[in-house]
């Protein structure tokens, strides 16, 4: 005979179970009252561990929210610390390169202010009274040229290689800026598959060397600049936007002047050498006239577009010619037919 404390222990975690199962197989009826019964209780253990299985679960998943939610939290707070840091620090480059302009442009001003006592203009010899018109122009135009070139290598000569270095920075360089130091390193003797991104610009730029190349760069010095890279230059330069070349920073500027002064003083000198020996006169100068064959293997996709507009506007201007040279001979040929 079970004691009370075992009758007890029944009660309370059996009663009420097997009550509800006694209850379910009265209102059942089935055949067989004990299996059922037996069922009923098995189904009843099945549902409250299954329930209590998703009590775990929800406990779990809560658990681990909240451990995101924690890490979470940290992360943004990580986050918003590398966000205020890079902010500092682009703000305290940006203060630094803007100082770095204003010096330059301070440095600028004293130039223009001097540049005429440090590069005068070049006056005509003595002997130019004895040339034509069209000559004296040429030689106006060369020296003009020449002075300009003088005074742009000052400005360039106030660069340093931290102005260099400042440009050879900057993650998305505008397309005046690629253009512009991309025409320099062809001066200098790059080929267009080295220097056909901003990528490889920045990795062939150094310097303290391109600063000095660019000071004691002569186009018309002896031996001549080869006139191939001159007309390549000339030509990817004419697709430049000045104001672009503006807003992209004082040194940026002091460059993009400088070469379009290179290529107009060399253009100048050529075009006074070439009249002067067409006039049958002296001119020890020499002159180189572009290669058109060079670099062949090697093309740039800018001076071609420039080179298909310029050929086009050449053909149609001699058209033109042609078309004209034609209707005045036809009016030639005519009038005396009328006067008979």
């Amino acid at each position: 005979m079970a004691s009370a404390t075992e009758s007890a222990f029944l009660k309370d975690e059996l009663g009420a179970i097997l009550a509800k199962g006694l209850a379910a197989t009265a209102v059942a009826r089935p055949q067989d009252p004990i299996e059922y019964l037996a069922l009923w209780m098995l189904h009843y253990q099945q549902q409250r561990q299954l329930k209590a299985a998703e009590v775990e679960e929800s406990r779990r998943l809560e658990a681990e929210r909240e451990l995101w939610m924690k890490s979470r939290v940290l992360r943004e707070r990580s986050a918003a610390a590398v966000i205020q840091r890079e902010w500092k620090s682009h703000t305290k480059a940006s203060a630094e390169t803007q100082r770095k302009d204003g010096d330059l442009k301070q440095k600028f001003a004293l130039i223009e202010e001097t540049q005429e006592e440090k590069v005068p203009e070049e006056q005509p010899p003595t002997d130019a009274g004895e040339q034509s018109d069209k000559e004296k122009q040429a030689l106006g135009d060369r020296l003009a040229a020449q002075t300009s070139f003088g005074r742009s290598r000052l400005y360039v000569a106030a660069l340093d290689k931290s102005h260099l270095a400042d440009i050879k920075a900057v993650v998305h360089a505008s397309p005046a800026m690629e253009i512009t130091l991309r025409c320099c390193l062809y001066l200098f003797g790059s080929r267009p598959r080295q220097v056909d991104s901003w990528s490889k610009i920045q990795a062939t730029i150094k310097p303290h060397p391109f600063c000095v190349t660019m000071q004691n760069f002569q186009p018309c010095g002896t031996p001549l600049e080869k006139k191939r890279k001159l007309v390549r230059v000339r030509r990817i330069m004419s697709t430049v936007d000045e104001g672009q070349a503006r807003d992209s920073g004082s040194a940026l500027f002091a460059i993009f002047n400088w070469l379009n002064a290179t290529i107009n003083f060399r253009e100048a000198r050529d075009e006074y050498v070439k009249l002067r020996r067409a006039a049958g006169k002296d001119a020890e100068e020499e002159l180189d006239e572009e290669e058109e064959g060079d670099d062949a293997e090697e093309k740039d996709p800018i001076e071609e577009a420039v080179k298909a507009v310029e050929l086009e506007a050449k053909r149609v201007a001699e058209a033109e010619a042609a078309a004209e040279a034609e209707a005045a001979a036809a009016e030639g040929g005519g009038a005396p037919a009328e006067e008979a």
